[in-house]
């Protein structure tokens, strides 16, 4: 509960050079999901009742999910796995600075939580934060960090401070 309440929180000023992708939201649909799963695997689910993340790794990224419908559920294993069963193709991410993003073939990464818990709307909802796998080094906050005249062993010190 408390991750999710840190990333629905808005970033401070200047955190991690202000980068979109720093927090981001998403809402799509069932038949989203379940065109995701088809894509992905034989799945017999018509439907989708609840998706829970039900394992993380060390970091936070999310490493298992199960998807419950039919009066049953489908386990996804892996963080990319995850993020292409979740993959908003066709919805538009809102970023932090009100931009949205639409066509993605991943969610942006496996940082996120999920209010998916089924609607008359037939509506998901998941709030994340960061865009990659989530290992080392931030890629917008180094560009902005090269764009403000850091060289690359000043960026490579404060990710890795060696």
């Amino acid at each position: 509960e408390s991750f999710c309440e840190f990333l629905k929180q808005k970033p401070e000023e200047g955190a991690e050079y202000d980068s979109p992708w720093l927090r981001w939201e998403v809402t799509f649909s069932e038949e989203q999901i379940l065109d995701n799963l088809h894509e992905m695997a034989d799945s017999d689910l018509t439907k989708v009742e609840k998706i829970e993340v039900t394992e993380r790794n060390g970091n936070g990224q999310a490493e298992k999910l199960r998807i419950f419908g039919n009066d049953n559920f489908l386990e996804v294993e892996g963080e990319y796995e995850i993020r292409k069963v979740l993959a908003p193709k066709e919805a538009e991410i809102i970023l932090t600075d009100g931009t949205g993003v639409k066509g993605m073939k991943l969610l942006p990464s496996g940082f996120f939580c999920c209010r998916c818990q089924g609607s008359d709307e037939e509506e998901f909802f998941i709030h994340g934060g960061g865009y990659g796998h989530g290992r080392g080094m931030s890629q917008c906050g180094a560009a902005a960090m090269a764009l403000s005249g850091k060289d690359y062993r000043q960026i490579l010190n404060y990710y890795y401070n060696k």
